[in-house]
């Protein structure tokens, strides 16, 4: 494993000159992520460095597929895909208020309204994946970012599968404490379906602060989740409370589609109240102005024309994608772009009061499970700001800290999901 990660620093040295390398921000077993900035346009990125192994290069292929298929406001982009010898680099856009976990746990649960919010903006992207046909398997607050306006930004697709309509999976994988029933049954089972479930636990834990199934062993853990024993506190308001209890059904056919979700008051309701802003808007810049920018950086318009037509996978196109993004969103850590010079030497000083969130990096597994565990517990808050690790099932959950819990009551008069 030191080998290996000797070899990803390593290769930090040969990387690609219009990248430079800040900090680590997030660090797995088989991976880690860089900030960064790109030098052409002097705006931040954040790099995924993946050491290349024989048994999950496939695993990573599937990963580079599924991200380069996905453009949407809710995901995060993927720029540039660059491989050495010891290292594939995945160059991606850069959410820099961190994860949604961390977010959480500072607030200890979030105003419903900002639930609600946030929430929205998760399952529009999640919609978009299964309308495209990939579950992502992994939905989790440690897997959502949020980019310099707060909006949410879904991320790593290690464990997503192209899963074709009435197909069900085999390989089980997952964040124990968000997996649905049917994968501890070992059966086949509805990756599109199992993403609902962990959304019912996503939003759980997002307006509760605590995840509505625990258990200090992995046994005691299923046993939880297959009968589905969880209480909502009395303060939840009903339309929120109605979707939990729709979302975590057990029989995973009586769970809503994405598409049913859609429909649900909560979302509607939302989707008409929020603002522009929070979206992403048109880009202000077309294509030709875009080239004409690159044009003047350094970059000569024949490549650029050729590129663009030719969609190559190179550093001009992630130039092409990086500005593009830029003028579609904006970012309050990008600075106006320069002509691009031989040589150029980036002063950082102006970027010391960057603000840094330390992000999960996730490593490629196939057939394994990541470990999370309670808000409350210090542990699991390093283990995962360090990048975690996945773990083969069972796996050896972290306990609850010793600060006594609220009452939890599930109110017979609440309305029910039939």
């Amino acid at each position: 494993m030191e080998q290996g990660r000797e070899a990803c620093c390593s290769s930090e040295d040969s990387f690609m000159p219009e990248y430079k390398m800040l900090k680590t921000v997030g660090q797995g077993q088989f991976s880690k992520v860089k900030l960064a900035i790109h030098v052409p346009t002097v705006t931040h990125v954040a790099v995924k460095m993946i050491r290349n192994e024989k048994d999950y290069a496939s695993v990573v292929a599937s990963e580079i597929n599924i991200m380069k298929s996905l453009k949407h406001p809710h995901i995060i982009e993927l720029f540039h895909v660059f491989q050495s010898r010891d290292t594939t680099f995945l160059v991606m856009e850069h959410a820099s208020q961190g994860d949604l976990y961390r977010y959480i746990m500072e607030r200890r649960c979030l105003h419903e309204s900002e639930a609600r919010r946030l929430f929205t903006q998760i399952v529009l992207a999640v919609e978009y994946c299964h309308n495209n046909q990939i579950a992502h398997r992994d939905i989790k607050a440690d897997n959502i970012l949020l980019d310099w306006m707060g909006n949410a930004k879904l991320c790593d697709f290690g464990l997503a599968a192209k899963v074709p309509p009435g197909h069900l999976l085999t390989d089980y994988c997952g964040t124990p404490l968000y997996c649905a029933p049917e994968l501890f049954v070992g059966e086949a089972y509805d990756g599109f379906r199992a993403d609902i479930w962990s959304l019912g636990v996503l939003l759980f834990l997002m307006v509760v602060g605590r995840f509505p199934f625990w258990a200090r062993s992995p046994e005691g853990l299923r046993r939880q989740i297959l009968s589905s024993k969880y209480s909502i506190p009395e303060h939840i308001s009903n339309d929120i409370f109605i979707v939990i209890i729709r979302l975590l059904m057990i029989n995973p056919g009586s769970r809503p589609s994405i598409d049913q979700i859609m429909r649900c008051s909560m979302i509607t309701d939302t989707l008409a109240r929020l603002p522009p802003s929070t979206q992403r808007l048109p880009g202000t810049l077309t294509t030709t102005s875009i080239v004409s920018s690159m044009t003047v950086m350094g970059y000569k318009s024949e490549e650029n024309t050729d590129c663009l037509r030719e969609q190559k996978d190179n550093q001009l196109m992630a130039t092409y994608l990086i500005l593009k993004h830029e003028s579609s969103v904006g970012d309050s850590c990008h600075q106006p772009v320069k002509p691009r010079q031989s040589g150029l030497v980036l002063n950082l000083g102006d970027h010391h009061t960057f603000p840094v969130p330390l992000r999960r990096a996730t490593e490629p597994a196939p057939l394994a499970f990541t470990m999370s565990c309670s808000l409350q517990e210090t542990e699991h808050e390093n283990n995962a700001r360090q990048g975690g690790t996945r773990h083969s099932m069972p796996a050896t959950l972290c306990h609850l800290s010793d600060r006594p819990q609220p009452p939890h009551l599930v109110f017979p008069n609440r309305p029910r999901s039939s």
